[in-house]
């Protein structure tokens, strides 16, 4: 059966290019500060985690395994019978996101803090990563995903209020885990910032996804995610429910978008 919902006529309005680009300058100067100031850097990562050190470990873990893509794919899964366009935009947005993060990361090969750090200035959660700090994937991530919701919801502003927030504490969570440095964030959040707004503007122009075997497709996507989480070491244990719970999230949504898909017969659906 398929459920055919109407909707406004375009979603990422041409006067969503201003907040973008501000966002995006903001960030590329953040990360350009940062890359020439590294003792500050380092200043910056170790007062971030004492203060970070005030939460309990598996409160991090949680955080930051959220960052991570199959976990993201997860949580945005709940959208998926109701939304599928949002899942759609996250389709090429993560494509694009992971070229942006394995491209610098190898490009630079730069040490992450165990690495450089003495142990005793630094506190490590789940397993110690001591190469390819640049750029955070989990940034890039968290970024991604609260780019696509902002312009690709009926409230923006709103939206934001509460989308960046949560990144920020994604990327933040990185350098409580001890597994990168401020810069490393700066420049994951604004590779994410472009990646997601990207996949939100190819979603609406290609609307190949806009069909009944186009949303079942993204439910055998979510239900193959689902069941990856039961399988695969993200590297925090102490976040282990989290992770099982994401996973039957994903295979619970995805079977209901295969049994039901939602299809906007007026070309792209607004959410509420």
């Amino acid at each position: 059966m398929v459920d055919r919902t109407r909707g406004d006529e375009a979603f990422f309005a041409p006067v969503a290019v201003v907040p973008f680009l501000a966002v995006a300058l903001l960030l590329l100067t953040v990360t350009l500060a940062s890359m020439a100031m590294p003792d500050a850097n380092t200043r910056w990562f170790v007062a971030t985690q004492a203060v970070t050190r005030g939460l309990p470990d598996v409160f991090w873990s949680m955080v930051t395994i959220c960052g991570t893509g199959v976990v993201a794919f997860a949580l945005l899964s709940v959208t998926l019978p109701w939304q599928p366009r949002w899942y759609a935009a996250a389709v090429p947005a993560a494509a694009l996101a992971g070229l942006y993060s394995n491209g610098l990361k190898h490009l630079y090969g730069l040490p992450r803090p165990p690495s450089v750090l003495d142990a005793a200035h630094l506190h490590v959660i789940g397993h110690t990563l001591h190469a390819n700090t640049f750029p955070s994937g989990h940034a890039v991530t968290a970024f991604t995903l609260a780019s696509l919701l902002i312009f690709a919801s009926r409230s923006p502003l709103r939206t934001a209020l509460w989308t960046l927030p949560l990144a920020v504490l994604v990327a933040v969570s990185r350098i409580a885990v001890g597994a990168h440095w401020p810069a490393d964030l700066a420049a994951g959040a604004l590779g994410g910032w472009l990646a997601g707004t990207i996949g939100v503007v190819l979603a609406a122009r290609w609307r190949g996804w806009n069909t009944p075997i186009g949303v079942r497709l993204m439910g055998v996507i979510s239900i193959g995610i689902g069941v990856s989480l039961f399988v695969v070491d993200l590297g925090y244990p102490l976040a282990i429910v989290l992770q099982r719970l994401t996973g039957l999230l994903a295979i619970s949504c995805g079977l209901v978008a295969c049994a039901r898909p939602r299809v906007d017969v007026s070309g792209v659906d607004r959410s509420p």
